[in-house]
Formats: C-alpha cells, structure tokens, sequence
C-alpha cells in the first residue's frame, strides 16, 4: 500500500517505509511511543513524499529564537553557578554540599515538571533538557552522599550511586519516552554494571569494561528489534557505546578479540541494513582498535601499515556500496534486516547477559 502525503505537488520522491517516518516524528516528539507501535502495525505501508512540507508544519523563527535564548541562558546560569559554587565550596560541610546539589537536582525536577509539553511544542525538548540536567545533578548528591557523607569503600559507593541514578534516570524516562532520558538510562546502567563488576572482581581492570559492553549490546538488541524506539537512533548509539566499551577491556588478548568482534558487527550491521550512521560508527571503531591491536600483536611487522591500508579502502568501499544501497532500497525487494524479530531480539540479549555473567564468575574464581 502507497499513500501520498501533501496533495500540492511540487516534487515526486520516491516511496520510503512509513516507520522510517515514524519513527523520525517520534524522536522529534510529534507522537507518543505508543502511536508509533500502531501506525507501524503493517509493515508493508510505503509513502510518497510530493514537494517540500507546507508551511503549517515550518517551525516559526520565534519559536527557534526562543528555545534558544532558553539553551543558552541554562548554559550560562550553571555555568555562574559553578564558579560561585567554587568560591565557597571548600568552606561548605560534606552535608551541605550533598544538600546543595540535591536542592539543584530538585529545582531542574520541578522546572521540568513546570513545563508545558504539548506533541511537537518545544516544551517536549525543554523538559528533557531540564530532566537530563536534574538526572546528572542526582547523580553527583549520590556520590557525595555515599562516598563523603556514608564513608563508603570506593567500589561500593561507585555502584551504589551509579545504580540510583540508572532508577532515577529510568524513573524519568518511564514518565517521559524521549531520547535523551533513554540515552541517561543506558549510560547509568553502562556505569552501574561496571562498578558492579569491579565490586565482585577487583583487580581486574579489564572487567568492567566488558559489563558496560553487555548493556550496550543489549541496548542495541532491543532497539534492532523494535523493543527500543526510534530504532535509527538507538542502533547507532548503542553501537558507538559497544565501540567505547569495548576499548575499555584493552589491551588484554580478550579485549581485543572483543573489540574487533564489536567493529566488525558494527560494520556489517550497517552494510545489511544500508545505515551511513552506523557505518560511520564502525568506521571510527576501526580507527580506535586496529592500529592498537596490530601495535600490541605484530609491533615489529612491516606488514602492518599495508593491513591497514587494505582495511581503509574496504571501508570506503562499504561506505559508497552502503550509500548507493540506501538510496535504491525502497525500490529494491529482499529480506528486511531494519528489524529484527521481537523474540530473537529478547533470546540474543539473554544470551548475551548470561555470556557475560558467566565469563565475570569464571575470571573471579579462576
């Protein structure tokens, strides 16, 4: 089924999947996570773009001006409060300085909650934008709460204060499905199963990177499954935080093994499903790991630069084959690799946690 959207026709385009749209409008906050679900119940809908958007759905210039007058006057009222902070910060007692930034963090709460949100309005940016501030300001009364004010062991009190912010965080996004509280979910959760991990293991430093790992690519699993939405943004972030943890496991033997594993999933991900931003992913991962490993693995090799080499030139390759198949997808039948089934989704990141879990016992016991 084709439907054609604007009846002034200026320009023809050629047909896209109707939840490319839908999902674009719901990270721009037009429709409600909820909507999306329904409007992509029939995954064979096609629309025809004609002629550029009507003016209705512009954003004005005020509206512009505004939201950005309000951005910059945020940045500059932390921006002073930090320097004013500074002045008497030392003079302050740890539980005024927990009680501070607790004051802070309630104060970003109820400005978000203050917010008028309406589907589309700038309140929906607002808000998220106050609750991510009111998240990190959490974040740091858990840390001085449990690091200055309980006296807690460092471990401890990294994944104590790691992990309620994750329930904070998610608490948030729970009351408000946008991108940038599902962004502060998945890195409280990164942070939390790596404290975690480094809790139960010390001493092994390439550990938590592998925790912080395991919920990325869970994060990516759910979102390639439609679990997660809008699937073209969780794909690429949850990549690049694979791509981040990954490196963090280096430079053992295994955290390389891990890492190049993780580019080259990237990298073919991105291929399969003709996505430039995953690629682009991938290829910044290549650029971290390769030289890295070939350096640990072959560092009197003369080889090596060539290996590299060949490795850049197949990635300019993939880039223009990608981008040439992005163009000519809609047209082109096949199998669709932009979702993966919901089940294979929940049984791959199972797979992947218990992996995971598994490995951190061995290692502790060995």
């Amino acid at each position: 089924m084709t439907t054609s959207v604007d009846p002034e026709v200026h320009e023809t385009r050629a047909p896209v999947p109707l939840s490319s749209l839908v999902e674009q409008w719901v990270a721009a906050g037009v429709i409600s996570p909820e909507q999306a679900r329904r409007m992509t119940s029939y995954d064979d809908v096609m629309v025809t773009l004609d002629g550029p958007p009507p003016d209705a759905h512009r954003r004005r210039p005020s509206t512009v001006a505004m939201e950005a007058l309000g951005y910059i006057g945020g940045v500059v009222v932390l921006v002073s409060s930090i320097l004013i902070m500074n002045l008497y910060w030392s003079d302050l007692s740890d539980g005024v300085r927990a009680t501070v930034v607790a004051l802070a963090s309630a104060a970003l709460l109820g400005a978000g909650f203050a917010t008028s949100v309406q589907r589309g309005d700038v309140g929906v940016r607002l808000r998220s934008v106050l609750w991510l501030a009111a998240t990190g300001a959490f974040a740091g009364f858990l840390a001085l709460l449990t690091a200055d004010i309980l006296d807690l062991d460092e471990a401890d009190a990294a994944a104590l204060a790691s992990a309620g912010t994750a329930a904070g965080a998610a608490a948030l996004w729970w009351l408000h499905r946008h991108l940038p509280q599902q962004m502060a979910t998945m890195v409280a959760l990164m942070v939390t199963a790596g404290s975690l991990v480094n809790d139960v293991a010390p001493g092994h430093d390439s550990l938590p990177g592998l925790g912080a790992w395991t919920v990325a690519a869970t994060w990516l699993l759910l979102g390639w499954g439609g679990l997660l939405r809008p699937r073209l943004v969780v794909l690429p972030l949850g990549a690049a935080a694979m791509v981040v943890s990954a490196s963090m496991t280096l430079p053992t033997n295994a955290g390389f093994v891990l890492a190049i594993g993780t580019v080259a999933f990237v990298v073919a991900l991105a291929v399969l499903q003709s996505d430039l931003l995953l690629l682009a992913v991938g290829a910044m991962g290549t650029l971290m790991v390769l030289p890295a490993a070939a350096t640990e693995w072959f560092p009197d090799s003369d080889a090596v630069p060539f290996v590299l080499l060949a490795m850049g030139l197949l990635l300019v390759l993939a880039a223009v084959w990608t981008a040439r198949r992005h163009r000519d997808r809609p047209r082109e039948p096949g199998r669709d690799w932009g979702r993966l089934p919901r089940t294979t989704a929940l049984v791959a990141a199972g797979v992947v946690l218990v992996v995971a879990v598994v490995i951190v016992a061995v290692v502790t016991a060995g």
